[in-house]
Formats: C-alpha cells, structure tokens, sequence
C-alpha cells in the first residue's frame, strides 16, 4: 500500500507548488483574515454615542451623567435644550441613546422621594442596546448604594456581592473570537481545497491517469488529504502565533495536545471536502457547495453566537458540525487550561467524524470518468 500511496502523496506536493492560487490561499488568506476579522468582531459595545437632555443643569444631574460616562458604554456627544432635539438625533442616527435629567430631579433627592431618570435606548441594534441598558441600570444600582449609604450614615455597605469572572477577567473579545477564528480558517481552506481536488483532476484529463494506475480507491483518497494535513497545521501555527503576539490572546493549556486534536479537526475537514468532491462535476459546484456548508459553521457552530440561545432544533443541527466540537476544544485549551480528562467526548467525536468521512469519500469515489 505505502509503495502506492507515496507517488500519489509526492504528486500532491507538486500540485500545491505549480498551483500559486491555492498555494496563496493555503498560506496569505488565513493570516488576512485572522488580521480582518480578530479587530473587527467585537462583542463588547462601548462608547456609544449618546445626546443628553439636563433640565436640572445642578451639580448633582451633572455627577450623574458624569457617573454614566465613567462606565465606558456612554460617550457623550451633544447637550440638548428640549426634547424634540434629544429624539432627533436619535432618530437620525446621530446618536444611539440619550439620558433625560427632570428639573426636580435634585429636590427630590433632597426629599427622599424617587428620583427618576430616563434612558432612551436605540435598539435597532440589540447588541448595543442590551450593553448600554445593562450599564445604565449598573449606575443607578451604584447610586442607590451610594445614597442609602450615606442616609443610613454607614461607613460600609451591607451586602458586598464581588463577582469574580474566570478565564476571560478582562470580559476582551478577542480572547473569545481569535480562538474561534481558528477553527473557521481551517474549515473554510480545508474544505475549500478538498473539495476542488478530484473535480480539478477531472476537468484536467489527469483523473484518466490515476484510473489505469493500481492505486486504490482508499490510498488515493488518504493521498489526497496527506500534504494538506501539514498544511493545516502550519496555518494553525501561523494564526496562533498572530492571536499569541498581536491580540495576546492567552496559550494557558498544553499546545501539543492542542496539535493532536486539531489533527483529528483537519482531517475530518479534508475528508469533508473530498465527499464534496465526489457530489458534483465543476470546480464552480463544489465552490458553491463548500462555502454553503461554511455558512451554517459560522452560524451554528458557536462562533459567533451561543449555541444555548438557539432553537432546539438548531442546536442539533449545531452537533452534526466537527467545528462544534474544536471550538470547545480550543477555548477550554487555550483559555482554561484544561486536559484531556474534559475534552475525551469531543476528541471522540472528532475522530468519528473524520474515520466515517473518509469511507464516505471512499464508497462515493469510482475509478471511471462517467
């Protein structure tokens, strides 16, 4: 078998080299796109544009809205005189949330009667808006403290609740999204490349040569994913070394057995390309059909959105895709520090789905031109 599937495993290698677009791709691409998309995803919203409205214009409305600003989510762009002006603005766009102060706003403090405050909130956009409401109702939390602190004149408060995040105390995006990024790079070129591989044989005429050789259906298709598996790994290298330096994203757990699981990863994907392969005729079909089985990874899979907020039928959906399980396996490695003792169910898995890909790809694949 091996005297086989070595010519086929070199032939490969000089495809790669005389083929610069894929060579390119393999290589430039995913760099660029950890580089594009690690600084533009953000899930943190801050500094959101907002328009105030002080009726009360008192050293106290003035530490409140200082108070808002303070949190970060708030940047405050214009004051306004009446409320028209203050809805205006938000409508056009000129700002996504506005802060009310009423004109008694002081006296009633004074009184010990409820003040209230009004935050106007654009939530066209429910991600910005969840963040701005979340912080707006942070602050008056904090100034409640603070006032019933001092009408109790106590020198400490009576409940200290202190949360403690792990993992991620900084709560930063790219410790999230860097990770992810890794395993959407590697499927988007390992499948795209694959699923190219025999349909560009084809088109080529030198399908016809592979046929009247004795390679078998198995040492061809393993000849076929071999070279790439190297290449996989080299551009996890790669992104992981940008995610390390660039984002300083932490590498808190073991980066061999890392290696070995995206091993399983890599494969599955390859395998996943060459059964691409074997369902259409065009290099352009099986473009198509490849970024059609990217999208549903990008949506489903955990990247970008939790998989506990889905229907429960998507979430099914979410567990037939191996980058399902490699999103866990990377943010419980590189973020957590864990071991194989928590990861043993998706390594698994993962090498499930790649043994069963492989002999779908063998069973599909014939030796005829028809």
């Amino acid at each position: 078998m091996m005297s086989r599937f070595w010519p086929i495993f070199h032939k490969e290698f000089i495809q790669m080299r005389r083929d610069r677009l894929t060579l390119a791709i393999m290589t430039v691409l995913p760099v660029a796109q950890l580089l594009l998309f690690g600084y533009a995803i953000q899930t943190d919203v801050r500094h959101l544009p907002t328009v105030v409205l002080d009726e009360s214009r008192t050293p106290a409305s003035r530490d409140l809205i200082a108070g808002f600003e303070n949190t970060g989510s708030f940047r405050i762009v214009a004051h306004v005189n009446a409320r028209p002006e203050l809805d205006r603005a938000i409508d056009r766009g000129d700002a996504q949330a506005g802060i009310l102060v009423p004109y008694d706003y002081p006296r009633r403090l004074a009184r010990r009667e409820t003040a209230t405050v009004q935050v106007i909130v654009d939530a066209a956009d429910p991600l910005s808006s969840q963040s701005a409401i979340a912080a707006a109702a942070g602050v008056a939390q904090a100034r409640n403290l603070e006032l019933l602190s001092a009408a109790a004149r106590r020198t400490n408060l009576p409940i200290d609740a202190r949360v403690r995040p792990r993992y991620n105390p900084g709560l930063r995006s790219p410790n999230y999204i860097v990770p992810g990024l890794v395993g959407v790079i590697l499927t988007l070129t390992m499948v795209l490349v694959t699923a190219m591989a025999l349909v560009r044989e084809r088109e080529r005429g030198t399908l016809e040569q592979l046929i009247v050789t004795p390679v078998t259906r198995t040492e061809l298709m393993l000849g076929k994913i071999a070279p790439y598996v190297g290449v996989g790994l080299f551009q996890m290298t790669v992104v992981l070394v940008i995610g390390r330096y660039v984002f300083d994203v932490p590498l808190t757990g073991n980066v061999l057995l890392l290696y070995a699981i995206a091993l399983l990863f890599v494969v599955a994907s390859l395998a996943f390309g060459l059964v691409i392969s074997t369902l259409v005729r065009t290099q352009q079909q099986a473009m198509q059909l490849a970024f059609f089985f990217v999208l549903p990874n990008i949506l489903l899979s955990g990247f970008m959105f939790p998989r506990q907020a889905m229907p429960a039928f998507f979430q099914w959906v979410g567990l037939l895709l191996p980058l399902t399980y490699f999103l866990k396996v990377l943010r419980g490695i590189l973020l957590k520090g864990v071991g194989l003792d928590a990861l043993w169910r998706e390594v698994a898995t993962l090498a499930a789905f790649g043994g069963l890909l492989i002999a779908v790809a063998v069973r599909r694949f014939r030796k005829t031109l028809d």
